[in-house]
């Protein structure tokens, strides 16, 4: 091992001096290679007390601060593992996820014998404080999970596996408790979804080979908890008993559903199971019997591991002539399998027991308690039978090639009389038929007059037979109707206020077959819709319908939603615009929809990623249409100025009095542009409202501001407008410790200013003091973005070139603190729409600044394209390029333009320029040294050619 020097105090107490800035710890411990300064630090207070996470005080996101510290120690634990071991001993349960992070990388990274010996103290540091960030340090946990088998710690292995993956309650919906409904709770992880699913199929294939039973037991226990938090069931042998309805097959099927976590358990242990089970007898035993300890779910996991197991003979016969299994309509599915895949491996005595009991038919007192339950009449002797003869056609077509004499007579008689099977196992007939559908297709519907589609919709009722496969819908048949009123519109305005006295369901669907016929571009009559339109409005509702009811809708509150939103395409809608004589009607569904009280989502505080909820919700859609009626007044009156009704609501919504919502407020700013060229006049007297200063409502400015940038494309008359207001915004930037969402809230506030510099609208100083107040890795960010993919005329391209030169002339004298912001040049370069000089030039700056340029790989390729015409420059750019020192991950990418470099070189071979030929030498001599000297290729390219010879 190399030798390190111990630090002397004095370089110590120099380091201390700069540390109490936060980059320079930074730059310090994600570059210090020696270990001995490991104890010294230690010594000296550092490692000792991570930093907590924090809400920030003007953002008001919870934040985790970086511990550079931790990775000092994560790269030092195969070097110093003592020191190490002391470090992380000494460090109690955190909150800080990236504290966690560095601490199990630290602990994955030791040498065996040292993670043995703190093995078993991981779980200190997951607690659940932190594991509701688990998502942050996952990939170290598993990790640190397959070192810990390696080193034969299984136990201590499993417990860690189960904090990561423990199964709880998720939370109930936050309307539940308005309208009373009573839903079972669904089992979450600290884990997102997805994430969850790749972290455990990763440890399954880890633990299953070197842990066996116990981590086996492990998947089992997460799969009965989560069955229990969701089915709640008092009778343990019946949890997950309604499993077929979200799960019809055990084994991989077109038909199964998510279902969530608890469905990523299911395929998890089914897995485990199969693989486990496949070691051998004994490992086959104790998978079954483990899992016929457990729940339902369990034992349909267990009759699907002896179909594919090709061991297992006398468990499988067992479980076969098992006549509770047999009738219980819950394990079907998997039974029927079973016995399907391995009828002729038992003995004939029990092939008799199982045909027995198929020629004695099914218990019909059990038929017609099923019957009763679901409140359908009792059957009668025609019922019976037909149940009856097709309960033994399915269980003889589960085993139709074994069988032979009267079985096989019997079982082509059921098929001659009532046909074939119409589906393979399952509990109730085709399962792809288990979501709700409609009780008339399309083609019946189009035979109907509208008149008779009223009349059957007034006397339809759907079945309460939940579970079924023949379960039918409001929804489903309102989808139908919905397709046919697009195909013959025409036909149903004669009796479409009859809409009004049916389902609201059908309502919501009638006014949404009208707005797909105006999305098709189809002529619309507005008279008949309009009218009922008015009769819905008039319609009470109540909040709670946010929240529709399964199958159907709750109330009226969704029908208004889709009145609001045909009212705004067709006042949009430039082909077939809404009549302007029909004003009258309009207006005052407009002004009803818009005085929708708010949901309760509108209460909560201000989330940037809600804004387009506003198009959700009655209040937000119903602005919207009124902005459109706003343009729709303008475009027929030709006049300047909104409408004065338009203005009464959009001041009314404006009042703070009025308790105004953020989501809704944010509709101002998303339509601030469309506003600003209606009445650029009413914008300046209103802007202080639409834009509120006062602390009370700086949630409303947020939404205002936050929908103005990520929606309104820049103009320049708005620029003018809301001068102060990009200055308050670019006071208001957070450059270190903002949260993801602002940050790309602070991005997009750079655009915009790049966007009005090169319109010649914004001057240079508000963008440097944007990129100032930003910090180095904003600037980079939409620097890098300006000019690269779109298509600009030359005078964009020279005020972006000018943008360029102007931030060179800023930053030069500090090029550390804007490393970000110098390398994004590289895109800029690679677009090939500047002077080659020119961009050459800057490039030569840049890397000679900080080094490798963003997008290294293709500066590369673009070097080589102009290497023969500007040899000296793209050699001697290319060889900073790799000589410039760099992390591993720098070592690794310039390795990865080896073939871009070749081409360079390749491409002035012929060039003999003393000063091109020591650039090709600097460049192979690079390629040659990381290939440990195998790379002959580079050293036959530069060979300079020999000299003229004299006259």
């Amino acid at each position: 091992m190399k030798s390190w020097t111990p630090p002397t105090t004095e370089l110590i107490n120099q380091f201390i001096e700069l540390s109490h800035k936060p980059e320079n710890c930074v730059y310090f411990f994600t570059r210090l290679e020696n270990p001995e300064w490991l104890t010294p630090l230690r010594e000296r207070g550092f490692f000792i007390d991570p930093p907590r996470s924090y809400i920030d005080c003007e953002t008001k996101n919870l934040t985790f601060p970086r511990w550079p510290e931790g990775v000092y120690l994560a790269r030092m634990a195969p070097l110093a593992p003592d020191a190490v071991i002391a470090a992380i001993e000494s460090l109690g349960p955190t909150d800080n996820p990236i504290v966690t992070r560095h601490i199990l990388e630290a602990a994955g990274s030791l040498p065996d014998n040292y993670l043995q010996q703190i093995s078993s103290q991981i779980t200190k540091w997951l607690q659940p404080d932190v594991m509701c960030y688990a998502y942050k340090f996952a990939r170290e946990t598993v990790d640190l999970v397959t070192r810990l088998i390696e080193v034969e710690r299984i136990d201590d292995a499993i417990t860690i596996a189960e904090h990561l993956l423990t199964v709880r309650k998720g939370p109930w919906h936050p309307e539940t408790a308005i309208i009373n409904i009573h839903a079972n709770p669904e089992p979450i992880g600290w884990l997102p979804e997805t994430d969850y699913e790749d972290t455990i199929e990763d440890l399954l294939y880890e633990l299953i080979p070197k842990a066996n039973i116990k981590g086996f037991k492990l998947f089992s226990s997460l799969l009965e908890r989560a069955l229990y938090i969701n089915d709640l069931s008092d009778e343990r042998d019946r949890v997950g008993y309604l499993s077929y309805i979200w799960r019809p097959s055990i084994g991989y099927n077109k038909l199964n559903l998510r279902a969530g976590l608890k469905g990523t358990l299911v395929s998890i242990l089914r897995d485990a199971a199969e693989s486990l089970s496949s070691y051998g007898e004994k490992e086959l035993e104790d998978v079954i019997a483990e899992l016929e300890t457990k729940t339902l779910v369990h034992k349909r996991i267990a009759l699907h591991t002896l179909t594919k197991s090709r061991n297992g003979v006398l468990l499988a016969e067992d479980r076969i002539i098992c006549k509770d299994l047999f009738d219980d309509a819950c394990l079907r599915h998997e039974y029927a399998k079973l016995l399907r895949q391995r009828f002729g491996d038992i003995s004939p005595k029990a092939q008799g027991r199982v045909l027995e009991w198929i020629s004695n038919g099914p218990d019909i007192d059990c038929y017609r308690q099923w019957c009763e339950m679901w409140g359908d009449p009792p059957p009668s002797e025609a019922d019976i039978k037909q149940y009856s003869d097709s309960w033994r056609r399915d269980w003889y077509h589960s085993i139709g090639k074994y069988l032979h004499g009267e079985d096989l007579i019997s079982y082509h008689q059921l098929i001659s009389t009532i046909g074939e099977p119409e589906h393979d196992d399952f509990l109730y007939g085709d399962t792809s038929s288990t979501d709700p559908r409609s009780p008339l297709t399309a083609e019946q519907l189009c035979q109907r007059s509208p008149q008779n589609i009223i009349s059957y919709l007034q006397n339809w009722r759907p079945s309460e037979r939940l579970g079924l496969s023949d379960v039918l819908s409001v929804e489903s048949l309102g989808r139908m109707l919905e397709s046919d009123v697009t195909q013959r519109a025409e036909e149903y305005y004669a009796i479409s206020q009859s809409f009004v006295d049916l389902d609201p369901t059908y309502a919501r669907h009638f006014f949404e077959g009208l707005y797909r016929k105006l999305h098709n571009r189809e002529s619309l009559s507005w008279h008949e819709p309009l009218k009922l339109a008015e009769l819905v409005i008039a319609k009470p509702f109540e909040l709670s319908e946010y929240t529709p009811s399964k199958g159907r809708d709750g109330g009226w509150l969704w029908c208004r939603h889709q009145i609001a939103s045909l009212l705004e395409y067709g006042l949009s809608h430039s082909d077939n615009p809404i009549p302007f004589e029909l004003r009258e009607q309009v207006w005052p569904l407009l002004e009803k929809l818009a005085a929708d009280p708010d949901p309760s989502i509108y209460a909560e505080p201000y989330d940037p990623d809600h804004i387009d909820l506003s198009i959700y919700f009655n209040p937000g859609r119903a602005l919207r249409a009124i902005i459109a009626y706003a343009t729709w007044c303008h475009n027929f009156m030709l006049d300047s100025g909104l409408a004065p009704e338009v203005k009464a609501v959009l001041e009314a919504r404006l009042d703070p009095n009025h308790n105004p919502s953020p989501i809704v407020h944010s509709i101002y700013g998303r339509r601030l542009a469309t506003l600003v060229s209606l009445d650029k006049v009413w914008i300046q007297e209103h802007l202080d409202q639409i834009f509120p200063k006062p602390l009370e409502h700086v949630q409303l400015r947020d939404a205002a501001w936050t929908a103005y940038l990520k929606f309104s494309q820049p103009h320049d008359d708005l620029f003018c407008i809301l001068h102060s207001e990009y200055e308050d915004a670019i006071r208001r930037i957070t450059p270190r410790h903002g949260s993801s969402r602002q940050r790309k809230i602070d991005i997009e506030l750079g655009n915009h200013l790049v966007i009005f510099y090169c319109r010649e609208v914004a001057n240079y100083e508000i963008l440097s003091d944007c990129f100032q107040m930003a910090g180095d890795g904003l600037a980079g960010t939409v620097m890098g973005s300006i000019g690269a993919d779109d298509e600009l005329d030359q005078t964009i391209l020279k005020r972006i070139q000018d943008l360029w030169n102007e931030r060179r002339a800023t930053v030069q004298d500090d090029v550390e603190a804007h490393t970000e912001e110098i390398r994004a040049f590289g895109r800029a370069f690679t677009s090939g729409k500047f002077d080659d000089d020119w961009a050459l030039d800057f490039l030569e700056w840049a890397v000679g600044s900080v080094g490798m340029p963003r997008d290294g790989k293709t500066v590369v390729e673009r070097l080589g394209e102009l290497a023969s015409r500007h040899p000296v420059k793209a050699t001697g750019i290319l060889a900073v390029m790799l000589e410039r020192p760099g992390n591993d991950w720098d070592a690794i990418e310039k390795g990865l333009w080896r073939d871009g470099a070749y081409a360079l070189v390749e491409a002035t071979a012929e060039v003999s320029e003393p000063e091109v030929v020591e650039n090709r030498k600097r460049i192979a001599d690079f390629y040659v040294k990381h290939s440990d000297g195998s790379d002959h290729a580079f050293r036959d390219l530069i060979r300079s050619p020999e000299p003229a010879a004299d006259g």
